[in-house]
């Protein structure tokens, strides 16, 4: 993946530990918008980053691949619900590749929707 140097809506950073993480999320002024410490669950993870979903336009801006994957869910749920299941699939994978320690793999992220 090439590096950028685009500014961006959100930062966040995850501290994962074996029972609990510890979530923070600011604003690119460097305000403080969510500091939580969750169990390590991926469901209480996406609820937490819900609010967050830059992220999903971020990757289709960036990530010239992943439009394929938006296309076919944008024909399968519509707009919108594409987006969010795509912030869905990436707030997923972000929480697996922390857990097992494991570098980004774009051919595994784009083979299921």
């Amino acid at each position: 993946m090439r590096f950028y140097t685009g500014q961006h809506q959100h930062y966040c950073g995850i501290d994962l530990h074996a029972r609990t993480l510890y979530l923070c999320v600011l604003e690119a002024e460097g305000n403080v918008l969510l500091h939580k410490n969750l169990p390590c669950d991926r469901a209480r993870f996406l609820e937490a980053i819900e609010p967050f979903s830059e992220a999903a336009t971020t990757l289709l801006s960036h990530f010239p691949d992943s439009t394929k994957l938006h296309s076919r869910l944008k024909r399968k749920f519509g707009k919108g619900k594409a987006l969010s299941i795509l912030a869905h699939k990436i707030g997923r994978t972000v929480y697996f590749m922390l857990k097992r320690n494991q570098a980004f793999d774009p051919a595994r992220f784009l083979a299921t929707a």
